[in-house]
């Protein structure tokens, strides 16, 4: 089993030299790291139920706060900064290194955690699918 520490909630860049004060580090993000890992899971479940190739839903053709969208998904509306905030997730050091490709291909059962909340890796696969998958 890997686990991956990403860091604590209020810390944005995953490896502790964020104290969570520094209001100009979140400008563009209006949820923290609980509604990332929230969403993460939702879009996580709502892959899984569809099942199949995700490119076959069409998320390409609305943006990510096109009412359209919320359609689709089945979510109540969401901003783009809302949106944001998984992909601020996704983006913190953890997530960077070269050796977690490895690290994660190797795996044979890989969690995220995320402060107190834990991610399957599935959760956070599934999500990056959306992602590319909705452009």
């Amino acid at each position: 089993m890997v686990i991956a520490w990403v860091g604590w909630e209020w810390d944005r860049e995953g490896d502790a030299s964020d104290d969570g004060t520094n209001p100009m580090a979140v400008a563009d993000i209006e949820t923290g790291a609980e509604d990332a890992v929230a969403l993460v899971r939702l879009l996580a479940e709502r892959m899984k139920t569809w099942g199949g190739d995700p490119w076959t839903r069409e998320f390409g053709q609305y943006s990510l706060d096109d009412p359209g969208m919320h359609d689709l998904l089945g979510f109540p509306h969401l901003s783009f900064k809302s949106w944001r905030a998984p992909a601020a997730l996704l983006e913190r050091q953890w997530f960077r290194r070269t050796w977690i490709v490895q690290e994660a291909s190797l795996a044979r059962n890989l969690v995220v955690i995320v402060g107190q909340e834990v991610l399957t890796w599935e959760e956070v696969v599934q999500t990056c699918v959306f992602l590319q998958a909705s452009g």
